[in-house]
């Protein structure tokens, strides 16, 4: 009969130092600090003993497993939608840049966002690279608090590094286009859940009108069936004792639903209202023949650039709190 294998507790005995420390050092963290002696000592224990499962033996030569993983909040991933498809090519080519392994993680969708942070935890991956909803701020700050690189791609959520659009001044170039076509008055539409990508779109949009006079009237856009709600409908039925001539929505579904009800309605865009939206995601029930006004938000780049800092985290390096990819504004017939 074979003897039996070491444990990492008989690492940690033999090198003088808890179970923990080896994990540290066979999983390094840069936020939790090893030393140099702890380090050399634990490895020396681990030669030693022979204790080499297959994601230590290579971490002893690359302090990492070779693979990043990637949680969408949104739920399945479609590759006929353009946000996902720029994502995921986006992730493989960051994967390639750095000789990375892929890994898509789908924890279960209704479980708590503890659940959702543990199960990530034990994925054998050295990163996670995680693209937020409007409410996983506790999640990741679970996730983060853990021993795994966290990166977040769209959103910036304090507790991880994060790779994300223009979305202050991508906002601003909207609303002085806006203005250089002659609208003074613009109803603003923002977000119900409230993202932070939102958030900064509309401070963007809202310190512009402000610096050059263009009036803003901001309604909350709720979620629906695709028709805009009936306060919307109402201002822009009334566009004319109003004032109103534009409509900027911070992202471009919100933009579709208000240009079918235009043509619906048979507002001539964009001569009685323009409309602009923001991401630069094409979409299939926009009406023909129309190109919306969007800032492009660059996904490829940001996913790309995501995995290469959660890669250069695990490798030590410190990252940026936020790295803001360039994004584009794209002039369609909808202004």
């Amino acid at each position: 009969m074979s003897a039996q294998r070491p444990t990492v507790d008989d690492v940690a005995k033999l090198a003088g130092v808890s179970p923990t420390s080896v994990s540290r050092v066979c999983r390094p963290n840069p936020r939790l600090h090893v030393s140099d002696d702890m380090r050399i000592r634990v490895m020396q224990a681990i030669e030693e003993l022979n204790y080499q499962p297959n994601t230590v033996a290579r971490s002893l030569r690359t302090r990492r497993v070779g693979s990043v993983g990637f949680y969408d909040t949104y739920g399945l991933i479609w590759l006929s939608d353009r946000l996902s498809s720029e994502i995921f090519i986006g992730l493989q080519l960051g994967c390639a840049d750095r000789h990375q392994e892929l890994l898509v993680v789908r924890p279960m969708l209704d479980a708590g966002h503890l659940d959702i942070a543990r199960a990530l935890s034990r994925t054998k991956t050295d990163a996670i690279v995680c693209l937020p909803g409007a409410r996983n701020q506790a999640l990741i700050d679970n996730l983060s608090s853990g021993s795994k690189a966290v990166v977040t791609i769209g959103e910036a959520i304090a507790s991880a590094p994060a790779v994300v659009g223009e979305d202050v001044d991508g906002s601003r170039r909207l609303a002085r286009h806006l203005y250089e076509r002659g609208h003074r008055k613009v109803l603003y539409l923002s977000d119900f859940d409230n993202h932070i990508s939102a958030q900064r779109r509309l401070a963007g949009f809202t310190a512009e009108a402000e610096s050059i006079g263009l009036d803003v009237q901001q309604i909350v856009v709720t979620p629906g069936n695709g028709e805009i709600q009936d306060e919307i409908k109402t201002l822009l039925s009334h566009r004319s004792s109003n004032g109103i001539t534009a409509v900027a929505c911070w992202h471009d579904f919100a933009a579709v639903r208000v240009l079918n009800h235009c043509v619906r309605s048979g507002i001539k865009v964009p001569d009685e209202i323009a409309v602009v939206g923001f991401d630069g995601l094409d979409h299939r029930e926009i009406p023909e023949g129309l190109a919306l006004t969007t800032i492009n938000v660059n996904w490829r780049s940001l996913s790309r650039q995501a995995v290469n800092t959660a890669v250069d985290i695990v490798s030590g390096k410190e990252a940026l709190p936020e790295l803001v990819i360039p994004s584009t504004l794209t002039i369609g017939n909808t202004t």
